[in-house]
């Protein structure tokens, strides 16, 4: 054997091994198509790519163990070879550049005339190959121009396409699944490295002499890793499997060639090969049906370190998921089991209404602020799963998981509700694509129990309703009564006390007849109050535009508040509208207007109220903030609760009257505490159009 056969046989054998990448990557991108009905530009040109290269390197691999004298005069059949090799690699450096439209989440799809053009160079150049059937019969010349025109072709378009992947390359690492999706700048080094291997092959002809064929084959080798090492780092996991499984098959099945040799070497010598033939056949058929299972299973466990039993073990942990803990301790446990099974590294549930939580390493804030929420959410594919949402999601929401490095993206779907979406990331070697039905089922079960425990909290919320109505309305009856009993006395008194203070000639009446009102006014506010929070009232409700019903609220105090220093700041954008009974709604303002008023008399200066409201998510957020004492904290939970006052003279009713008018219309309110001093009523209330 000559030093270029043992070439010959090294060439072909690391063609055959990139070759094997290429169809291992090209199987999954077709699989992930067919199974998730993935039709994007995006994914039709990566598995077009895949598919063109496979072939594209297995061809080299057969050429590369072609005779010399076969070469001088090939066959048809081996002329068909070399055809199809071309083709390959014309339509690959189109595909390229096409796929490079669509990579690192751009937005500008190529038009009918880029495709022309793209797809027309390459078929007039695989038309050049077609009628040149002499070119493998040893015309140097049409060899020279056909090589050269064919280097030439390859360079400008490989070439056009590292230069659109250097406008949208980022930093960071590669990542599999929906991370993937970006163009790091490794790989534009990489494309680029490809890219001089090339202009390489075009400089060897004007050296004079031919170099050794080892340096071919580097040449060969640094344009083939530069290449696949982009795509094979994004689906290492099944890379890695298929090379061992493949490689590790058939070293058995050698294995079991030659020690079967051996061993049936008696019984052909006995006068029965047939009986060795159908033995080594069913040896060798055996070997080759078994090896693979076992072999990925060896793979997954020691090699990538997965779990066997994915799905039993997530169906055991779902067995001792309880729904009373609560839809976030469900999620934060969920999220614990899910990254210790599966190997990832990080995951995160956001929820529907934009709440989110997140277990090991995983960037959440950028995903919190990006991706859709309530409306915008529900616009969403109810099966996001299959990747073509991308290009449905706005680019900031993109862009976060970008970031976020997500590979991976279920959507939670019960059949009651959409509750929101779960992300995986993990580092180079993803979790294995036979885990993904076991994720689905996972996550189907999970809604399920998120159901449960949203049945449960209403459930709790519906008796602590009852039970507060129970007492809301036992207190409403003595309320009744008493200003029953006491608002005829009142008035009574309150009369003689207005006929005092007409005397004239008594002063001292007078100032007595002064208290004596002054007291039974404070007592008919009490009654009114009573009376107001017994009442059963009706809500008549309208498109009510928030700014205007605040600036109508704020009119009768404006001299209060600039008698007292106040200071009035407001954000009150134009249109934003609740639908509301306006009346009751102005009444619950001027309480807490009244009340912020009263706490910021005692503070001895910067006296400001602000009012501020804004639209989210189908939500009015109205906010009235003071920059008084403060409530203290443990006060702050009983604010409105019915007779529970901080002001000396106050009946305690107001806000209890106010959340339940807020609560009559669908919303709620809430006070929270202003650094470093002060309170702010929240109010939210669904929004409502004209």
């Amino acid at each position: 054997m000559t030093d270029l056969t043992r070439v010959q046989l090294l060439a072909a054998g690391l063609h055959a091994l990139i070759a094997l990448v290429w169809v291992i990557i090209a199987r999954r991108e077709v699989s992930f198509m067919r199974t998730y009905q993935a039709r994007s530009p995006l994914f039709v040109c990566l598995r077009n790519l895949t598919v063109l290269g496979a072939v594209f390197y297995a061809v080299q691999a057969l050429l590369r163990l072609t005779p010399p004298e076969l070469a001088a005069a090939p066959p048809a059949w081996l002329f068909a070879i070399w055809l199809l090799g071309e083709w390959a690699l014309m339509l690959l450096a189109a595909t390229t550049r096409h796929l490079v439209r669509y990579w690192g989440m751009r937005r500008d799809p190529p038009t009918t005339a880029w495709l022309v053009v793209n797809y027309g160079a390459a078929g007039l150049m695989m038309a050049f190959a077609l009628f040149s059937p002499e070119l493998l019969a040893g015309s140097a010349h049409l060899v020279g121009t056909y090589l050269a025109i064919r280097n030439a072709f390859t360079i400008v378009f490989f070439g056009l396409a590292v230069r659109e992947m250097v406008g949208v390359a980022r930093s960071g690492r590669w990542r599999p699944g929906a991370a993937g999706n970006v163009v790091r700048r490794l790989d534009v080094v990489l494309f680029g490295a490809a890219l001089l291997g090339v202009l390489a092959w075009v400089a060897i002809p004007l050296l004079g002499r031919p170099p050794p064929a080892v340096w071919g084959l580097v040449i060969d080798m640094v344009i083939a890793l530069a290449v696949t090492t982009p795509l094979a780092a994004r689906e290492m996991h099944a890379v890695v499997r298929g090379v061992f499984v493949a490689v590790g098959t058939l070293a058995a099945a050698s294995a079991v060639y030659l020690g079967g040799s051996g061993l049936l070497a008696p019984i052909a010598a006995a006068g029965m090969p047939h009986l060795v033939t159908l033995i080594a056949i069913v040896a060798l058929t055996a070997t080759v049906a078994s090896m693979p299972p076992l072999l990925r299973r060896l793979v997954d466990r020691f090699a990538l370190g997965r779990h066997r039993h994915v799905w039993a073990d997530l169906q055991a942990f779902l067995a001792t998921l309880s729904p009373e803990a609560g839809v976030m301790e469900i999620c934060r446990q969920a999220l614990t089991e899910v990254v210790r099974v599966c190997g990832l590294t990080g995951a995160a549930i956001m929820l529907r209404d934009g709440e989110a939580v997140s277990v090991g390493d995983f960037a959440l804030e950028p995903l919190r602020d990006a991706w859709p929420r309530g409306a915008d959410f529900d616009r969403l594919p109810p099966s996001i799963i299959s990747a073509d949402f991308v290009r449905d999601l706005p680019l900031p929401a993109l862009e976060a998981m970008a970031a976020a490095e997500v590979i991976g993206v279920i959507p939670l779907t019960s059949p009651r509700r959409r509750w929101g979406t779960l992300f995986a990331t993990s580092g180079l070697i993803e979790p294995s694509p036979d885990d993904v039905p076991s994720m689905e089922a996972f996550a189907a079960q999970l809604t399920l129990v998120l159901d449960a425990a949203a049945l449960i909290e209403r459930t709790v919320a519906v008796e602590r309703s009852l039970a507060h109505a129970e007492k809301l309305a036992a207190i409403g009856e003595l309320a009744a009564r008493i200003a029953h009993e006491i608002r005829n006395p009142v008035t009574a008194a309150r009369s003689l006390a207005q006929l005092l203070a007409r005397d004239p000639t008594a002063p001292e009446n007078t100032e007595h007849a002064q208290l004596i009102l002054g007291e039974l006014e404070r007592v008919e506010r009490q009654v009114r109050a009573l009376l107001q929070f017994a009442r059963r009232e009706e809500y008549r409700l309208e498109p009510v535009d928030v700014g205007e019903l605040v600036r109508v609220s704020l009119g009768p105090l404006r001299p209060r508040l600039a008698d007292a220093n106040v200071t009035v700041v407001d954000d009150l954008p134009a249109d934003v509208v609740v639908r509301a009974d306006r009346e009751k709604l102005r009444q619950v303002l001027v309480n807490l207007i009244e009340n912020a008023l009263d706490a910021l008399t005692t503070s001895p200066d910067g006296r400001h109220l602000a009012l501020s409201a804004a639209t989210e998510n189908g939500t009015v957020t109205l906010r009235v903030s003071d920059s008084g004492p403060g409530v203290p904290d443990d006060a702050l939970p009983r604010l409105f609760e019915p007779f529970f006052s901080l002001k000396a003279g106050g009946t305690g009713l107001g806000l209890a009257i106010a959340r339940r008018t807020i609560e009559a219309h669908g919303g709620r309110i809430a006070a929270e505490p202003v650094a470093p001093h002060g309170v702010t009523f929240r109010i939210d209330l669904p929004s409502g159009a004209r």
